[in-house]
C-alpha cells in the first residue's frame, strides 16, 4: 500500500493546465502547429534517440565495456532530456512559471520523470538500434 502522504504526488499534479486552455486560437500565441499534436515531439524524441548515442561514441574508446556504458549514460541522458523537453513543452504552450511551481519541486520531478519514462517507448528501441550499429565502425576493437 502506497502511504497518503505520497499518494497525492503520482496523481497529474497539473490536470486543468493545457494548452488549450491558456492560449486564444489567433492571438499570434497559437503553437499547436508545432507542439500541440505529437509529430514534432515524437520526431525530435526519436532524433535525439538516434543522435545521443554516436554522439557519446566519439567520446568513448572501441570495446565492449565502453559500449555498456554508452548505452547506460545514453539511457540516463535521454531521460533527463525527454524529462527536460516535457517541461519546455509546457511553458511553450503558455502555462505560467508560477502554476508549475506552484505544485511543488517533487510533484513536477515524479511527473515530468513519469513523462521522461513514457517517452522510452520512442527513444529506446531507436537508441538500442543506434546503439547495436557502433560496432560496425570499430577499427581497433571486435564485437
Amino acid at each position: 500500500m502506497m502511504h497518503r502522504a505520497v499518494s497525492h504526488l503520482i496523481r497529474d499534479p497539473l490536470p486543468e493546465l493545457t494548452w488549450r486552455s491558456r492560449v486564444e486560437p489567433g492571438t499570434g500565441n497559437d503553437m499547436s502547429f508545432l507542439s500541440g499534436n505529437l509529430i514534432l515531439p515524437a520526431t525530435m524524441i526519436a532524433l535525439l534517440g538516434f543522435a545521443v548515442p554516436r554522439v557519446l561514441a566519439r567520446v568513448f574508446p572501441e570495446g565492449v565495456k565502453p559500449l555498456l556504458l554508452n548505452t547506460f549514460l545514453s539511457t540516463v541522458l535521454l531521460f533527463l532530456i525527454s524529462a527536460l523537453f516535457f517541461a519546455c513543452l509546457y511553458l511553450w504552450q503558455g502555462v505560467p512559471v508560477g502554476e508549475i511551481a506552484a505544485t511543488g519541486w517533487a510533484a513536477n520531478i515524479l511527473f515530468f520523470g513519469r513523462l521522461g519514462l513514457i517517452s522510452g517507448m520512442i527513444w529506446a528501441p531507436i537508441m538500442l538500434l543506434s546503439v547495436a550499429g557502433l560496432p560496425r565502425k570499430w577499427v581497433n576493437e571486435t564485437w
